[in-house]
């Protein structure tokens, strides 16, 4: 439909109204103007192909909360949720004020950017939501460089992601993942940014498992010569200086920047940064596409069987991502779990919309942990396909799983 822009009385400024739309809607829009000569113009550029997007919430499938004075931009965390081919709403909880419980329990999970700690509001209604008693557990992935720095939010932040406060700044950048971890995936990569907290796993609420540790230096980002250099910046930058915070690195024994934790009731993702301080775009994505599986795999399992020990770094049952990235061209990469009891055969293959086989990307067996297999977006005779829709079908047993994917050339 299109909607007719009038002026408001201010000079150059237009105005119209979007008919109301129900509950669940996402509404995609662009703006056309005419001169007076014909010559037309649009916005966003590109239009109508590009457009602008939001939702009449609930409308994603996840809601992200951004909070403090520094905390990813709303185009940052839409550009990572459209790559991997999710949908979220933003709020803006500084703005807006506290969502309700019932509003973030309606979504899979909820992703939290907030660049200082949480105030009593914030924490006494995201720990009802994650206290939640049903039949699956209930997600969260927090990100901020101060979220454990509050003194009055650390006993808080130790329940909710099993980890315990150790400094506010280790001064090291680069951050490797534990080997073998589903959302680390092996990387070493540098972040960028001032004061990421350094954490160890609890020891009153054990079981979290490291996915990323402080590895080296990584970048010469607020490193001082001197103890007093050092001293003196924190104060100049209102942050209480602790002798941990000299020598200038990690004060042990776990190094840790971030850390996934399962509880009798919640599954959680802790990063001691904000998403920003990951520097490539496509990295950012593929974290987040990673963490969110995690998230969705620990709360498949439910809270009964979450909490049964497992072999570190398999999972816990079958599992299948969602294609990266998608849309693609040509190609695009899939990821399966084979948890350690089950040792049958599968079977991943890729179909079109009319139900036909186009590529058998594996079919055999797989000792237990996490594969990745790509498609190149050819057939099974190596000739490429056309765009349109495809479904990856990975089958283990009786079970099977389907994920939709979108190649645009």
């Amino acid at each position: 439909m299109s909607t007719a822009m009038a002026g408001t009385g201010t000079p150059d400024e237009y105005a119209g109204d979007i008919p109301g739309q129900a509950s669940g809607t996402r509404i995609k829009l662009y703006v056309e103007a005419t001169d007076n000569a014909a010559n037309t113009s649009v916005d966003p550029a590109g239009a109508p192909g590009t457009t602008y997007e939001f939702g009449i919430m609930p409308s994603g499938d996840y809601l992200v909360l951004l909070g403090g004075a520094s905390h990813t931009t709303a185009t940052d965390f839409q550009a990572a949720f459209s790559a991997i081919g999710r949908t979220a709403d933003i709020w803006d909880w500084d703005e807006l004020g506290m969502p309700t419980v019932a509003i973030l329990s309606s979504y899979n999970a909820v992703v939290i950017d907030e660049s200082w700690y949480f105030d009593t509001t914030q924490r006494d209604t995201l720990g009802a939501f994650l206290s939640q008693t049903g039949p699956g557990l209930n997600q969260v992935f927090m990100m901020g460089r101060d979220l454990s720095y509050g003194s009055s939010s650390r006993a808080w932040m130790e329940q909710y992601t099993g980890t315990e406060y150790v400094k506010d700044d280790p001064s090291w950048r680069q951050l490797t993942s534990t080997p073998g971890n589903p959302i680390g995936n092996d990387e070493t990569f540098v972040i960028q940014g001032s004061y990421p907290d350094e954490v160890r796993l609890s020891t009153t609420y054990t079981g979290g498992q490291i996915i990323y540790k402080y590895s080296a230096t990584g970048s010469a980002l607020d490193r001082f010569d001197t103890e007093q250099d050092a001293r003196e910046f924190f104060q100049k930058e209102g942050k209480i200086w602790d002798s941990k915070l000299w020598p200038m690195a990690p004060s042990g024994p776990d190094s840790a920047a971030a850390v996934s934790y399962v509880s009798a009731t919640h599954a959680s993702v802790y990063f001691c940064f904000q998403f920003n301080y990951i520097q490539e775009a496509t990295r950012r994505a593929e974290i987040l596409d990673r963490a969110l599986d995690w998230l969705s795999a620990a709360t498949a399992m439910g809270k009964g069987v979450a909490l049964q020990p497992t072999t570190p770094n398999l999972p816990g049952e079958l599992t299948m991502g969602q294609n990266y990235p998608n849309p693609f061209n040509p190609t695009t990469r899939i990821q399966v779990g084979i948890p350690a009891d089950y040792q049958g055969r599968m079977d991943l293959k890729v179909y079109n919309v009319r139900g036909q086989l186009v590529k058998a990307l594996f079919e055999g067996t797989k000792p237990p942990g996490f594969f990745t297999f790509e498609w190149d977006g050819t057939n099974n005779r190596g000739t490429p396909v056309s765009s349109g829709i495809y479904f990856a079908r990975f089958q283990a047993g009786e079970t099977v799983m389907t994920k939709k994917m979108v190649m645009l050339k």
